[in-house]
């Protein structure tokens, strides 16, 4: 069994973890990044450009990693960045524990069909008592009659389409509720969270409202006031700055995109 996209780095690391002696876990993976930058500056690009950026992708997610890990006052809040460069970590690790799982079964596969090439099959000869349980089986076609119902069967039979079920079509768009919500408090500068949802079609929608009002707040746009527990929230625009706009936006497409994965 052979994965391409992750062939190359994927099997320098179980190796060199391997030669350690380690577990796979992300400790091991911050102890051989050294090692595997290295490596990695010994990669002759002009072989293959996209063997050389699939090395370079996972050299940038240890490094930034290990970087973050080294910060010396584990009290200290982590920025953005840092949570991201952890995030990356943590799914590289996850796509290491799949790539080791398939690697392992396809040398199992390997060792079991060249175990199946060496084996021969002895024939026997049926016992009486299984004889007598076989029922006879009698077709009342020929071979020619056979291929005229397969072939009458063949054109009959519904045209091939590709299923969708398996995929994940989000019910609703957090950065598309997040403009309607904006352009809606723009308008009236405050309203009810209740007044913000009365048109929306679902609980999907009501969900995507609701979180894009946590992003508008995170960002300072809006204020939020509710006297009680189970009172009514109300929301007021506040305005928002350039370099709140652009952060906002890029969080936007990241929640978006997570959800839609």
């Amino acid at each position: 069994m052979s994965l391409e996209n992750f062939s190359g780095p994927f099997d320098v690391l179980l190796d060199l973890i391997q030669a350690r002696r380690l577990e796979l876990t992300e400790v091991s993976l911050s102890a051989v990044t050294s090692e595997f930058i290295d490596y990695v500056k010994h990669l002759d690009a002009s072989v293959s450009a996209d063997r050389a950026s699939s090395f370079l992708s996972v050299a940038s997610v240890l490094v930034q990693a290990k970087s973050v890990a080294l910060l010396p006052d584990a009290d200290t809040p982590r920025d953005d960045d840092s949570l991201e460069a952890l995030e990356q970590r943590d799914l590289l690790f996850a796509h290491l524990l799949q790539y080791r799982a398939f690697k392992q079964a396809g040398e199992s596969f390997a060792t079991s069909i060249v175990a199946a090439d060496r084996a021969h099959v002895h024939p026997v000869q049926l016992s009486e008592s299984v004889k007598s349980a076989l029922t006879s089986v009698e077709v009342p076609v020929n071979l020619e009659q056979f291929a005229q119902i397969a072939a009458q069967v063949l054109r009959n039979a519904p045209l091939q389409h590709v299923t969708l079920a398996q995929l994940h079509t989000p019910l609703a768009d957090v950065r598309h509720e997040t403009r309607r919500v904006t352009a809606r408090l723009k308008r009236v500068a405050s309203l009810t969270f209740s007044e913000l949802i009365d048109d929306a079609e679902d609980m999907s929608v009501v969900v995507a409202r609701f979180l894009s009002l946590l992003l508008l707040y995170r960002q300072g746009a809006i204020q939020m006031r509710q006297s009680e527990p189970n009172a009514t929230l109300e929301i007021r625009w506040v305005g928002e700055n350039g370099r709140h706009r652009h952060s906002d936006s890029q969080r936007i497409d990241q929640v978006s995109e997570r959800g839609e994965a």
